[in-house]
């Protein structure tokens, strides 16, 4: 009897250092060669697809995945991220000899795995078309992407995404956009942020034991709604400057981050004696403020009100807003990090109630409603290990540039319009500087005590 052959099949990244720029030729050859066969009459005679400089470009950038049959190159896509969140695979091909393999299916599916590690919440494709007749190759395509879950968004212009191709046309085509969510829970950040389309129990679970540094849901408030509630914030409401206070023996010094707030901190109370003005002002505007919150949202759920509530119905000690000196207190406080804002991300620090608050540890819940606008900066920074000590807060708060020079490298996650982000509050953290727009949030604290309730505040 005749054994079948095996072969070693694997998908990699094509890395440089690995001489992998010796296979750019080849890697040319065979997307020019599938392409001429795949969109045969889109393109004038003589067209190509790519060149060698290109391919050889694409393999520095760490960009080219490529798939291998007993170490040939069979097949190749292009990965990347156009956004912290939406990843983009491209110039698919495969060699016409291995296409019964599920090899294109399986570069699809590495190219949405590897976006979704980098953070990505959806993926994209373009596909080219001509306008005025049907092309077979592209209607089996279209059909194949319906069926893996891509819909099609929008119609774009080939001369605005690849201006050098267009002249090269044989007839006139569309560019169609075609999305994916990318819904499945994943880890990132070699494990350490989890990134979910929905908060659950051992989210929090994880967080709580220090398996994890943050939990990312996608989409947590409707994006529309977040962006209508950035925008009347930003036009409606008067923004006071939030300062950040730092006592050290006793005498307290406010540090100003370039962040303006609507609603009242409560650090601007909790070391105050009751009857002052401050103690008096943030006890007074607690309940105002929460439902001053809730008309931005309206008619929609507030988002700080959603997390509370789902908080306590997956806890099984439950989740209520905290109270101070017998009064409940405000939680989701507005903060608007403004551009230019270096001192944020020069100035690492930690937030920590006072030891008298009996809780076992802090975390912070962000909803955010919009990031700066060319999507270049505003992540925030994290610094994995223990949670850090009342005097270690004290000491990293007073003296952040020792700190960072022996923190290292942070942990980066990049939230978009709608995302909820919820971390360790007791481990340095940061915001990463900005140029354009401004990065509105919704935010409130919480934190579990010795009997397993959590409590909210802000």
């Amino acid at each position: 009897m005749q054994t079948k052959q095996s072969h070693k099949f694997e998908i990699r990244n094509l890395n440089p250092e690995l001489g992998d720029l010796n296979l750019s030729e080849n890697i040319a050859i065979l997307i020019n060669r599938v392409y001429q066969d795949a969109e045969d009459g889109i393109w004038k005679v003589g067209a190509s697809r790519t060149n060698v400089p290109e391919i050889e470009d694409l393999i520095k950038r760490g960009e080219l995945v490529a798939a291998f049959v007993d170490e040939k190159i069979v097949g190749v896509v292009r990965v990347q991220l156009i956004h912290p969140s939406i990843g983009e695979f491209g110039m698919l091909a495969v060699d016409p000899l291995c296409r019964n393999g599920k090899i294109g299916s399986k570069l699809v599916s590495y190219a949405e795995n590897k976006c979704s590690h980098m953070g990505a919440s959806t993926m994209q494709l373009e596909l080219l078309v001509p306008s005025s007749w049907k092309h077979s190759f592209k209607e089996y395509l279209k059909e194949w992407y319906t069926r893996i879950g891509y819909k099609k968004i929008n119609i774009g212009s080939i001369m605005d995404s690849y201006p050098q191709l267009g002249p090269l046309l044989g007839t006139d085509c569309d560019f169609e956009i075609y999305q994916k969510q990318l819904n499945d829970e994943h880890c990132s950040n070699e494990g350490h942020v989890i990134n979910a389309s929905r908060l659950a129990r051992q989210h929090l679970e994880k967080l709580f034991s220090g398996e994890i540094l943050a939990v990312r849901i996608f989409k947590y408030c409707d994006q529309q709604c977040a962006t209508v509630a950035a925008s009347n914030i930003l036009s409606q409401h008067e923004l006071e400057q939030y300062h950040y206070e730092v006592s050290d023996k006793g005498v307290s010094q406010k540090i100003q981050f370039g962040v303006s707030r609507f609603g009242v901190s409560f650090n601007t109370a909790f070391r105050k004696s009751e009857g002052t003005p401050e103690f008096l002002r943030y006890h007074r505007s607690a309940l105002q403020n929460i439902r001053r919150l809730r008309s931005l949202f309206a008619p929609n759920l507030s988002p700080i009100d959603q997390f509370r509530l789902e908080l306590d119905e997956m806890w099984p000690g439950g989740a209520s807003i905290g109270e101070f000196s017998g009064s409940k207190m405000f939680t989701g406080i507005v903060r608007v990090t403004q551009q230019n804002a270096e001192v944020l991300e020069n100035r690492p620090h930690a937030d920590i109630l006072p030891p008298n608050f009996t809780l076992e540890n802090q975390f912070s819940a962000n909803i955010y409603l919009s990031t700066p606008d060319d999507g270049l900066g505003g992540e925030l920074l994290l610094w994995a290990g223990m949670s850090l000590s009342h005097a270690e807060v004290d000491d990293l708060n007073k003296n952040p540039g020792l700190w960072k020079e022996r923190l290292g490298a942070p942990i980066t996650v990049a939230p978009q319009p709608g995302d909820l982000i919820i971390f360790n509050t007791r481990l340095p953290h940061a915001v990463r500087a900005f140029k354009k727009g401004s990065r509105v949030s919704v935010q409130t604290f919480f934190g579990y005590e010795k009997d397993g309730r959590l409590k909210l505040w802000s």
